[in-house]
């Protein structure tokens, strides 16, 4: 799936594979958005489709941050790569669950996807910083969040920046205005480092990431059997959920008043799904800190 999109968009994505001549493709070498007459990429299914027009979007964000940048010129491919993409992958009037949630989800992979190789650079930094320092593991696990925030935050603040320039562009806004907009929302978007910090931490440490109170609190349940199997895991999934889903909302309301909305904290269907889609990759992100956490214990027994 993610070749042939990559494919379509002529190579834009992290990970990219080569780029070949292909009958059916005219144009691509020459074209970054895989040329005038590149066909739908997939044109039956409604994941695969609602997966490519997240590449699609993705491909626009990053567009719209080069033209605010001022590469108006590789901004604009990129614009119109993603818009071919979108548009090639329309989903058919009908479609079960065309406005709903799960899909919605998916679309948004792509954008959590682009900012992994980043996060895992800085995390993998971090902790061999950590490890270097003998910080021990719960100082190699928080260094490695600080490390994966600090390199990802920026990234996807500016990814924001370059979503809003564009819809500024579109709702008749100056350069100058769609550019004031932007840098409203990169800059207002910086300090969600903060819950991005808490996220990693949340899933990677369940109830030591807690705070001190709260940790006495509940320390006699967590030391019992149901408490390690059960509370602490579903602390680890359950609180980036919550945090992922309150970021989503927030970077919603972030955009609608770069973009001069007077109602941007109204809690609408947009806000609904938006925190729905966050506390979905939030859980499953803290569903990943499950999981190394039983391979550890799988590691310990064998």
């Amino acid at each position: 799936i993610y070749a042939r999109a990559d494919k379509a968009m002529g190579g834009v994505l992290p990970f990219g594979v080569p780029i070949q001549r292909e009958e059916g493709f005219p144009g691509m070498e020459d074209y970054i958005g895989g040329g005038p007459e590149a066909p739908p990429v997939f044109p039956d299914d409604p994941v695969m489709k609602s997966l490519a027009m997240g590449w699609g979007d993705v491909a626009q964000s990053a567009g719209g941050a080069a033209k605010w940048m001022g590469k108006k010129s590789l901004g604009d491919k990129w614009v119109q790569a993603g818009q071919k993409l979108i548009d090639a992958n329309q989903l058919t009037p009908g479609t079960p669950g065309e406005y709903g949630l799960g899909l919605s989800v998916v679309r948004s992979m792509p954008f959590t996807a682009s900012l992994v190789p980043a996060g895992l650079a800085g995390a993998a930094g971090g902790a061999a910083a950590a490890g270097a320092a003998g910080l021990g593991t719960l100082g190699t696990v928080l260094a490695g969040g600080a490390g994966a925030t600090l390199i990802s935050r920026p990234l996807e603040s500016l990814a924001e920046a370059g979503g809003v320039y564009n819809e500024a562009i579109a709702k008749g806004m100056t350069e100058d205005q769609a550019a004031e907009a932007a840098k409203s929302t990169f800059l207002k978007n910086l300090p969600l480092a903060v819950t991005d910090f808490a996220e990693i931490g949340a899933a990677f440490l369940g109830a030591k990431f807690l705070p001190k109170p709260l940790q006495k609190t509940i320390q006699g349940a967590m030391e019992s059997r149901f408490g390690r199997h059960v509370i602490d895991p579903a602390i680890k999934i359950a609180a980036p959920a919550l945090i992922e889903g309150g970021e989503e909302v927030v970077q919603d309301v972030i955009q609608r008043s770069s973009l001069g909305d007077q109602n941007a904290w109204k809690w609408d269907e947009q806000k609904k799904q938006a925190f729905g889609a966050g506390a979905i990759m939030g859980g499953a992100m803290g569903g990943a800190g499950v999981i190394t956490d039983l391979k550890a214990v799988q590691e310990q027994a064998s």
